[in-house]
């Protein structure tokens, strides 16, 4: 059976998630016989660029859903949600789709609208309480139109999905108690390719050299955002406590968005931090290597709360695919259980004590530097077991056996 699949992404096509999470997994769906044809949907809100080298390699044809934000925010989201399910059922009818894969509850939400008419199969990749998460960071409130159909559409999803893959064991078993199939639920972490962000002693030198720091220097990195389920004050917190325990030998880096930028140099100057020794800069993601590598450790702060369990950041797989340790809030993910059973991959912190122990924090960071360079860093095996793309070809060739049924 030759399979027609269109596959639907929420964000912009020059997003780091669509470009570290989308199109690797795209890369994986050409490798199977049965798989003919691949659509890619997304909803693209800024002007499309010239399509990807890898999608032209992989022979994707690409279909964006241009998002109509020039009527104000709520009819952008309205927009989304009636106008792009009716862009993807016509790609549906005429391409002859056979499965719908939607990565994250969003796209999920935009899967279900299509089955409601078209009844084409679907799963959801990277299936979390995306309303949960909104809620509990506090950029939703119970009463948010948008929480309370984003509540709906997850409910849809559990119910008429033909697979559900969540990124945290913990949620599976959520899942599971809340009655879901089991037999459709299958844990797929965020992972990456080993060898695209493993270590390079030339690509420290370089990005050390560009970058003026001295080659004893201690770097801390933070890749990402900031706001939503990132921390904002208390991550610039860790950053102080950072320059305060090892004093001048310590650099920053920070990668993220443009956007981001005039932000966090107001928040600079606030927390009174050294400017000459931080690197605010937005790169491609394939530049990212090159400035982990230059790095000596690295920052994962999201904000604790119930959901956040359920996670599974990407950025924590790069960062030990590249052998860094993380400074990690407590409760994310599989991430947390992971670091208590491996220490030398990371330190977890309380949002809510940070200032009382962060000379702690930074001790048991100092205690795993001694290791960064090393041959015998174990950290990048951690990805090879716990974060291996192997995981996601699994996943497609079950999901795929059973759609031949």
């Amino acid at each position: 059976m030759a399979m027609n699949i269109l596959y639907i992404g929420y964000w912009n096509l020059n997003d780091p998630l669509t470009v570290s999470t989308i199109f690797p997994h795209l890369s994986i769906l050409r490798e199977f016989s049965q798989v003919n044809r691949i659509l890619f949907v997304n909803i693209e809100r800024e002007k499309i660029r010239p399509l990807p080298a890898v999608l032209q390699s992989l022979k994707i044809e690409y279909y964006p859903y241009l998002s109509e934000n020039t009527h104000g925010f709520w009819w952008e989201k309205i927009s989304d949600f009636i106008e792009a399910p009716r862009f993807i059922e016509k790609q549906v009818v005429k391409y002859d789709v056979d499965l719908i894969i939607s990565r994250g509850a969003p796209a999920g939400g935009l899967a279900w609208l299509v089955f409601r008419r078209t009844k084409t199969p679907f799963l959801v990749e990277s299936f979390e309480p995306h309303a949960q998460y909104m809620l509990e960071s506090g950029v939703w409130k119970w009463y948010d139109p948008r929480y309370l159909f984003q509540v709906f559409l997850e409910k849809k999803q559990k119910q008429k999905s033909k697979g559900l893959m969540p990124v945290a064991h913990n949620y599976r078993n959520v899942l599971i108690e809340e009655k879901v199939q089991s037999n459709k639920i299958i844990t797929v972490p965020c992972a990456v390719d080993q060898s695209q962000f493993a270590f390079s002693e030339e690509e420290r030198k370089s990005v050390r050299k560009l970058l003026s720091i001295p080659r004893d220097s201690i770097v801390g990195i933070y890749v990402g955002r900031f706001s939503g389920l990132y921390l904002e004050d208390e991550a610039f917190c860790l950053y102080r406590g950072a320059f305060d325990f090892f004093k001048e030998k310590f650099y920053l880096i920070l990668l993220c968005p443009d956007i981001y930028h005039p932000w966090v140099n107001a928040k600079i100057e606030e927390f009174k931090l050294p400017g000459q020794k931080i690197f605010v800069k937005s790169v491609a993601h394939d530049q990212v290597p090159g400035y982990l590598s230059a790095s000596d450790f690295s920052f994962a702060s999201y904000k604790s709360s119930k959901s956040m369990a359920y996670l599974s950041p990407v950025k924590i797989a790069e960062y030990w695919a590249n052998g860094l340790s993380v400074l990690l809030t407590k409760g994310i993910g599989d991430e947390n259980d992971i670091l208590l059973k491996y220490p030398f991959a990371g330190v977890l912190f309380d949002p809510k004590r940070i200032e009382g122990l962060m000379h702690d924090y930074f001790r048991e960071v100092s205690d795993k530097l001694l290791t960064r360079c090393k041959p015998e860093n174990e950290i990048p095996k951690l990805v090879s077991t716990h974060r291996n793309v192997n995981c996601v070809r699994e996943a497609y060739a079950y999901y795929l056996k059973e759609m031949e049924r």
